[in-house]
C-alpha cells in the first residue's frame, strides 16, 4: 500500500506530540508489539543530512502494541532548537522480521516561537 501524504505544523518551543494509529485495509488496528520505527526530517528530498532523527531507539517514537498505536514526541527544548523553516519527512514502521513500510511522507513547517 503507497505511504499516506500528511503535512503538519510543528511549533519552536512547545511539546510536539502526534499519534498515529495503524489499520489494515479493513479498519481493524494492528497489533504493533516488538515494531520499531523511524522518521527523519530533512530541509530538502535531496539533504544528506537530517534537522531531527525520530526513532523508537531514541525513544521520540513510542510504540502502543496492541492498539496500534505510534506516538512522535518532541520535547519543548527540543523544539526549541530546531531551526528551519519547511522541510519533508517519511515515517517507516520496521515489524519483528525486518519488512520496512513507510506508512506516511510529506512536509513540515516549523512555527517560529515569538515568546522566550
Amino acid at each position: 500500500m503507497p505511504a499516506g501524504y500528511y503535512s503538519f505544523i510543528m511549533e519552536q518551543g512547545a511539546d510536539f506530540i502526534r499519534d498515529i494509529t495503524y489499520k489494515d485495509s479493513a479498519g481493524a488496528l494492528v497489533n504493533v508489539t516488538n515494531y520499531t520505527a523511524r522518521m527523519d526530517i530533512r530541509s530538502s528530498l535531496s539533504s544528506s543530512t537530517s534537522l531531527i532523527s525520530l526513532t523508537t531507539e531514541n525513544s521520540r517514537i513510542l510504540v502502543t502494541g496492541v492498539s496500534g498505536l505510534f506516538t512522535w514526541t518532541l520535547t519543548a527544548a527540543e523544539t526549541m532548537a530546531l531551526n528551519f523553516n519547511s522541510g519533508v519527512y517519511d515515517f517507516e514502521i520496521i515489524d519483528p522480521f525486518g519488512e520496512v513500510e513507510r506508512l506516511l511522507q510529506g512536509k513540515v513547517t516549523l512555527s517560529k516561537e515569538v515568546t522566550r
